[in-house]
């Protein structure tokens, strides 16, 4: 079992079962049960975009007696009282997590290419327009990462003085990218190419001109 501050992942054999926690901190919302529900079904579509053969779907969880069970074949189980949803994946060895692999010296210079590649093309197909780029401001992408820390402040996971110096961080980052946020949401990105940017031909960062992925 993995803990972390709105789920909890059950690894079971080869599947893995995560359960939303049933907490409201702004930004999310798994408060009630339709909520959790939504969001499971909600993180299969999106996820199943990358991960097509990873994520199987959702699955109720009920009590049966003095038994909690997940499993489809509770589909039709009656009068059964629905308690909760999980999202049901598949489980994935841990020696493939991209960590593991450069620790043993496997994450070499094709694969990492290959997976901006795979990067790359996703933010490039991905749904844009107005309503998308809104989430792509400035104001809206600080707004998030000072979000963080009002969040964190509350929780007491994190030492005060750690919380401060990454909030400092934060603010230096946000200071120093305001024009390239700002520039890669219009499409006119006025950052220096570089080898992190991708090429000389960049326009902006496919995730501001897709979906906004900065925090």
């Amino acid at each position: 079992m993995v803990q972390t501050h709105v789920s909890v992942v059950f690894l079971v054999e080869d599947d893995v079962y995560k359960l939303k926690k049933p907490v409201d901190l702004e930004f999310l919302d798994y408060s009630t049960l339709s909520r959790r529900r939504h969001f499971c079904q909600l993180e299969v579509e999106l996820n199943r975009r990358l991960a097509p053969d990873v994520y199987f779907g959702t699955l109720p969880v009920v009590q049966v007696d003095e038994q909690v069970r997940v499993g489809r074949e509770l589909d039709e189980g009656g009068d059964l009282e629905v308690i909760d949803w999980v999202v049901h994946m598949r489980r994935l060895p841990d020696a493939a997590r991209l960590g593991a692999r450069v620790a043993a010296g496997e994450a070499d210079a094709a694969l990492m290419q290959r997976l901006g590649a795979t990067i790359a093309g996703f933010h490039a197909r991905a749904r844009r327009g107005p309503a998308v780029s809104a989430w792509a401001t400035f104001a809206a992408v600080a707004g998030n990462c000072r979000q963080n820390f009002v969040q964190l402040a509350g929780l007491g996971v994190v030492t005060e003085q750690l919380l401060t110096r990454v909030e400092r961080a934060t603010e230096e980052a946000l200071a120093r990218g305001h024009a390239a946020i700002d520039g890669a949401r219009a499409g006119t990105c006025r950052a220096t190419p570089t080898a992190t940017c991708g090429s000389s031909t960049c326009t902006g960062s496919p995730s501001a001109r897709g979906r906004t992925t900065w925090w």
